[in-house]
């Protein structure tokens, strides 16, 4: 059966939609979850399901696989029943990149939430390819409340911060551009799947951290991460006119 190109139609939907996709092993990946996102006129969620199938539905999937069933002449599987012998399903991004850029902020307390595990996979894979383009080996430490116990993050209001992410990398004239770069796609990442951070060059466990950098490696910063008490509040910007120039004609 040849493949039919819908794309053009999804920016046509106009109740919400949820995409169900298998990950890993489907052609349909994370990238056709965040294409749906970028393009979906109506309110878009992508739920993962390993070993499920992919579909693309309204807010009522259980009748729209009861439907599919009766085409195919096989017996309906509710949503909940893809999700594998341990249950796990976990919600996808659902924020753009400029909503993540306009809601992010600092946030220096966090709650004693866990980080679910499909948000791990997430942002692992995630720095995994960040590590792979900027020549860099940035790591999450989860459930290591060490990196963050020392006199100097009390002292900058930090509070129960149990995962981090370390920025570190062989050390060249560019290696703290690049620090800041991906680390910065890093944060908006996380943002983008409903966590905050906060960047520190100084306010952390500078001995603990460093036990985790690779012999060899050089320590950039480290980032807060987890669920915050809040999510943190804007501080005053300077205008674009105030940051940039160019000359007459240009």
């Amino acid at each position: 059966m040849r493949a039919q190109d819908n794309r053009d139609v999804v920016g046509m939907i106009t109740v919400p939609l949820t995409y169900f996709y298998a990950d890993p092993g489907s052609l349909f990946s994370p990238k056709l979850a965040d294409w749906y996102r970028d393009h979906a006129a109506a309110p878009f969620k992508a739920v993962r399901f390993p070993g499920s199938d992919h579909l693309l539905v309204t807010n009522d999937p259980d009748r729209f696989t009861k439907s599919v069933a009766q085409l195919m002449d096989q017996p309906p599987v509710k949503a909940e029943e893809r999700s594998g012998p341990a249950g796990e399903a976990e919600e996808e991004v659902t924020m753009t990149l400029p909503e993540a850029i306009d809601a992010r902020h600092s946030v220096r307390a966090y709650k004693a939430e866990p980080i679910p595990d499909g948000i791990r996979s997430r942002l692992d894979a995630f720095v995994r390819e960040s590590n792979k383009e900027g020549d860099l080996h940035i790591s999450i430490c989860y459930d290591d409340p060490a990196g963050f116990d020392s006199r100097l993050a009390h002292y900058g209001s930090f509070r129960n911060v149990q995962n981090y992410i370390v920025l570190a990398g062989k050390k060249d004239d560019d290696f703290n551009f690049r620090c800041g770069y991906f680390g910065e796609k890093v944060v908006l990442f996380a943002q983008q799947l409903g966590l905050n951070t906060c960047w520190t060059a100084l306010t952390f466990n500078k001995k603990r951290v460093k036990e985790i950098v690779a012999p060899g490696d050089a320590l950039c910063m480290a980032i807060a991460l987890g669920y915050g008490e809040t999510q943190g509040s804007s501080r005053k910007s300077k205008s674009v006119k105030d940051v940039t120039s160019a000359e007459a004609g240009q």
